[in-house]
């Protein structure tokens, strides 16, 4: 066979050195490897192949805004969340003392239990048990259980004792809960004006013991007491109207907190997560004063059994006096309240989230 010049053959049997005749590596195109390792990110993002972490903690600038969406998004759809049990035939509605107008909040409870067939209990606006302990709440929440053990009807009792968790203080099923608030610092100079009239006295002095009545009497008797004036009282620091932090006081605050020793100190953080904890987990609706239309909305939405009709219903549920108060004296009291003022303007974003959920629903 003829050996041809410059073949690969030639070249290997001569041992020539000719670069050109080797067999030569497979080369990948310049664009091969920078494609291949995009699209294998690609797919390891979008297909489930990143590292398992929680992504409400990854903040970046990229990402913050979309991940603080996400987060006001759950929060919106827990508040608005129903929390009213499905086994439930009873409705505790408890108000916080000198709040909301008794007669308006009544009325309407006395009209929805014509309509619904509930039985109604009331108990008097000066409860003088409204400060309660463990054991007080256990008895409380047995005599609930047994009055509607008893009724062939739903039950209903409109209270102005605070929360009190009858599965944790009784192992009693949990009621529904219901409240109505209204501005903290009306409700604060409201409660000043109340404590001074005849009928608060005379209501309250029954109920003491006759022998603790002579101390409570002189309470009565004391005419600077009676006649103390608002304004000053708060500018001058008087510790009925600006109380000192850590002192126990009945408050917006110590209503929704419950009946441990903590939910009275005055100006507690711990106390307001307590509220707020409590409000969100086990009220099916907090309505407020000045959102009248939304909270009888809610209320027959979340409470159907006691609350059907409620929209129809008219009275001055929205209306609140508004107190006539100097800046410096507002603005003083804005500060001694805060932890009202916070607590109150959750409850008016908890009733609004309600409301947006009801009407994505339409």
């Amino acid at each position: 066979m003829a050996k041809r010049k410059g073949s690969a053959v030639h070249s290997l049997q001569s041992g020539s050195s000719c670069g050109e005749c080797r067999p030569r590596a497979m080369r990948w195109p310049t664009w091969f490897w920078p494609t291949t390792i995009t699209i294998a990110v690609y797919v390891g993002i979008h297909f489930g192949l990143r590292p398992r972490v929680n992504q409400h903690f990854i903040i970046s600038d990229d990402n913050e805004a979309s991940t603080q969406d996400l987060s006001a998004e759950l929060a919106e759809r827990a508040l608005a969340r129903n929390r009213t049990p499905d086994y439930t035939w009873t409705l505790i509605f408890t108000s916080v003392p000198h709040g909301p107008r008794e007669d308006s909040v009544r009325a309407l409870l006395k009209r929805m239990s014509a309509l619904n067939n509930f039985t109604l209990k009331t108990s008097p606006t000066t409860e003088t048990d409204a400060i309660l302990n463990e054991e007080k709440g256990k008895v409380y929440a047995e005599e609930i259980s047994k009055i509607a053990e008893r009724l062939k009807t739903p039950l209903v009792h409109d209270t102005y004792k605070p929360f009190i968790d009858f599965e944790r203080v009784a192992l009693i099923p949990r009621p529904a809960y219901a409240s109505f608030v209204s501005d903290p610092i009306n409700r604060f100079v409201n409660e000043f004006k109340e404590v001074r009239t005849v009928k608060y006295w005379q209501v309250r002095v029954a109920k003491i013991p006759e022998k603790d009545r002579l101390r409570h009497m002189e309470k009565i008797l004391d005419v600077k007491w009676e006649k103390k004036v608002f304004n000053d009282c708060v500018m001058t620091d008087d510790p009925e109207c600006v109380p000192l932090r850590g002192t126990n006081r009945t408050s917006m605050v110590s209503h929704f907190c419950g009946i441990a020793p903590e939910c009275r100190v005055h100006h507690s953080r711990v106390a307001l997560e307590q509220a707020k904890r409590n409000m969100e987990s086990f009220f099916s609706v907090v309505g407020v004063v000045g959102m009248e239309i939304d909270t009888l909305r809610a209320l027959q939405a979340y409470l159907p059994l006691f609350m059907q009709g409620a929209v129809h219903h008219k009275s001055n549920l929205g209306l609140d006096v508004e107190a006539v108060l100097p800046p410096r004296v507002r603005k003083k009291l804005m500060k001694v309240l805060a932890m009202d003022i916070e607590l109150f303007r959750f409850t008016q974003q908890r009733l609004a989230m309600q409301i947006n959920k009801l009407n994505s629903q339409l």
